[in-house]
């Protein structure tokens, strides 16, 4: 079956384009095909593809493709792509995008940081997108909040607490599962081939692909993964 999945924060600095590369990966690596649509005007997602395909490390079953306006967004989002998974990185600011990607998407994915002040902006995300599709007449697609970047100081102190906290007492549903902070994941995000596939068989990647594929099975991104593609 296929499905988009949507990389959605108005805030920038919160990882969208590391999740949307590692999942990316992980996804291809199950047999999917993956378009990655890089909408985000850093283009993080490009240059990965691209240094990837410089070292000869290009991952297998995945495509990227640049999209520089919503306009242009639209339409490829309106396209028959053949892939059985579409992931859109969006801008990390207020934009058409956002509303674009949000309209196409199946699942909604809102990366945070630990800490009050981004926990905050995801939830004004998570309103202002529910707000824009009542408005629409139509219902918002499935959303989960995921903390990125969580790391030992995060888990001993009070502020991941205070994040989900925050979370529970505004009805955002934001997932047991985290990306942490791993040294492997900026290697590899920096066109490293494959995190999936890789050969290398030192603790830090195995720990990586655990972490990876716990966010991924609590998102419900494995139930279909092998299943017969779109």
């Amino acid at each position: 079956m296929s499905r988009t999945l949507a990389l959605i924060t108005a805030k920038g600095g919160s990882g969208k384009s590391t999740i949307a590369i590692l999942l990316a990966d992980a996804l291809a690596a199950e047999g999917r095909k993956v378009l990655l649509i890089d909408a985000d005007p850093q283009g993080s997602v490009s240059q990965w593809f691209k240094t990837a395909a410089a070292r000869r490390d290009r991952p297998a079953n995945i495509d990227v493709v640049r999209a520089t306006s919503d306009t242009e967004l639209s339409n490829l989002l309106g396209q028959t792509s053949g892939h059985d998974d579409r992931i859109i990185d969006v801008p990390g600011v207020a934009d058409k995008s956002l509303i674009v990607a949000a309209n196409a998407a199946d699942l909604i994915i809102i990366p945070a940081r630990v800490g009050a002040f981004d926990a905050a902006q995801a939830i004004r995300t998570a309103a202002a997108l529910a707000a824009v599709a009542r408005s629409q007449g139509r219902t918002m697609a499935p959303y989960r909040l995921v903390m990125n970047g969580v790391n030992i100081v995060d888990l001993r102190g009070v502020a991941l607490r205070e994040v989900q906290r925050l979370m529970i007492e505004s009805k955002i549903p934001v997932l047991s599962a985290y990306f942490a902070e791993r040294g492997i994941f900026k290697t590899f995000v920096s066109g490293f081939g494959s995190l999936a596939t890789t050969q290398a068989s030192v603790r830090s990647v195995n720990e990586a692909r655990r972490n990876v594929r716990e966010v991924m099975e609590e998102l419900g991104l494995l139930q279909s993964a092998s299943g017969a593609h779109a």
